[in-house]
């Protein structure tokens, strides 16, 4: 990845904590943030942590995990879209775009990424939905 992707990559993590802790600031005040909505905040920076971590990387696996965060960020940002989701939205994007742009450039479509992506989305999806149901 040249430095350019890395330092979008950056910008997407820092992105996505800088709007979880504004996120957390103005709700904590009104509502107690545990378990459930804290636990959602928490996954978006660890799945941005997560992407950014297997972008640098190095290996053949590393943009298989890339791939799944963006279904997981997606599927939060489609169940989220209607509170806080949208807010996200930005980072998957930046993410989907430098992974993308990664298969392009090694000119290897792999159909294992949009796999993962999809599968992570309906994981995300499922679990929110069972958990409203609690």
């Amino acid at each position: 990845m040249d430095t350019r992707g890395r330092f979008a990559a950056g910008l997407a993590m820092a992105a996505c904590v800088v709007i979880t802790l504004a996120i957390w600031l103005s709700v904590s005040a009104h509502q107690s943030m545990w378990p459930l909505p804290a636990l959602y905040l928490v996954e978006m920076v660890a799945l941005a942590i997560a992407a950014t971590l297997a972008m640098l990387g190095a290996g053949s696996g590393r943009m298989l995990i890339v791939w799944a965060a963006i279904g997981a960020m997606a599927g939060f940002c489609a169940l989220g879209a209607w509170s806080v989701g949208l807010y996200y939205a930005p980072v998957a994007l930046i993410f989907a775009v430098l992974a993308g742009s990664s298969d392009l450039r090694r000119r290897r479509f792999q159909p294992m990424h949009l796999g993962a992506c999809l599968l992570a989305g309906a994981a995300q999806a499922a679990i929110m939905l069972a958990v409203i149901r609690l």
